[in-house]
């Protein structure tokens, strides 16, 4: 049964139940052929202190008070997270980390905190040096969520940090980000052919050694690629290539 029926609010903590839909609540139910009431809620606090629960059954048993309840104020932080070797974020000049490459969490006593109920966090973050590496200026952690993705890009090479901040929640420890030469690799090459061979179609695809993802960082603009054939044994006095 509910009693008050004024809105729950952190500002005003208070007991609830599922069935009272967030409106706080002064009376509950033990039901016929049953020993204990359903699961109840305290609201979400709003200050650090003390309190206990005090209940009774009028005409029934005496009042009873639960055993004191701490609140702590809740020290929330930031944290960074890049996946690559050496716990850096590592990636290609050029290119930018896949989705879950480079992270930022939210923290609450220490503890990565599982979001349930908290509010979105905007992130700030910076590169130290821009001349080597660059991210959006911010990310968003969402409301009721632990963390969020944060693409990294390679702008020359090198080694820099990247950094995040928040309004109200302390600064997450710098992470290192180093820009490194993305190695280009063949595929579908022949290899054997002959002189009335058809045309060798093939492609070219980039990598960085030791990422975390290390085929799967992306062009941040388009990169042209220079082709010519080399090392011909013996050379060839004219190439021509067929119509396609």
């Amino acid at each position: 049964m509910t009693g008050s029926r004024r809105p729950r609010s952190t500002a005003d903590n208070g007991i609830y139940s599922a069935s009272s839909a967030g409106n706080l609540i002064t009376q509950t139910t033990i039901g016929v052929n049953n020993q204990s009431t359903s699961t109840i809620y305290v609201a979400q606090p709003s200050l650090a202190g003390t309190y206990r629960i005090s209940a009774q059954i009028a005409g029934v048993t005496s009042l009873t008070k639960s055993a004191v309840q701490t609140v702590s104020a809740s020290q929330q932080a930031l944290k960074l997270t890049a996946r690559g070797t050496g716990g850096k974020a590592i990636v290609g000049k050029g290119l930018y980390t896949y989705g879950s490459e480079v992270y930022v969490e939210r923290v609450v006593n220490g503890v990565v905190s599982s979001g349930a109920g908290a509010d979105a966090v905007m992130v700030n973050l910076r590169c130290v040096e821009t001349t080597i590496c660059s991210a959006p200026a911010t990310v968003t952690i969402p409301a009721g969520s632990t963390s969020a993705s944060i693409w990294v890009a390679g702008v020359e090479l090198g080694t820099t940090q990247l950094e995040a901040t928040a309004v109200g929640v302390a600064a997450a420890t710098p992470v290192s980000v180093e820009a490194i030469q993305p190695v280009l690799s063949f595929s579908s090459l022949d290899g054997q052919r002959t002189t009335t061979s058809v045309r060798d179609g093939f492609s070219m695809s980039v990598s960085t050694p030791g990422a975390a993802y290390s085929t799967n960082q992306y062009a941040l603009v388009a990169l042209t690629v220079q082709l010519e054939l080399a090392d011909q044994d013996p050379v060839a006095e004219s190439t021509s290539c067929p119509a396609i």
